[in-house]
């Protein structure tokens, strides 16, 4: 039976893989001049088919680090690490496929541990559904 729910999150995500051809590259890197994909857009589209194929993704937050930095200017900021776990569940099946992913932030106030948790679960989700 184990076997049988496996193939049906995993056919699943492939799904998810199929209709999540490309995400348009709407951010743009003003310092280094390049366009990227946000995470926002990242989240959105393949949020809308997960839903629709009843597939949740749970993240959990497994360990952190935070150390200062000094930059070009003299200025002090803080660089956070995430290792993350991310879980998709089937709601038919209670199927549950589990990744990790690692995450840095930078930053000179106390953002710096959710852009890291938001870089982490960017990355996840592109490097999932390639």
């Amino acid at each position: 039976m184990a076997e049988t729910k496996t193939l049906r999150l995993a056919a699943k995500l492939a799904e998810v893989m199929k209709q999540v051809k490309y995400i348009q590259k709407a951010g743009y890197n003003s310092f280094h001049k390049y366009r990227y994909a946000t995470e926002a857009d990242v989240n959105e589209k393949v949020r809308e088919e997960l839903a629709k194929q009843n597939v949740i993704m749970l993240p959990s937050l497994l360990s952190h680090s935070i150390r200062e930095h000094t930059t070009r200017s003299g200025a002090t900021e803080y660089i956070t690490y995430v290792d993350m776990e991310f879980r998709f569940i089937d709601g038919d099946t209670g199927e549950e496929f589990v990744i990790r992913m690692s995450g840095e932030g930078q930053d000179a106030g106390d953002k710096g541990i959710y852009k890291a948790i938001s870089g982490a679960q960017k990355y996840a989700l592109m490097k999932v559904f390639m």
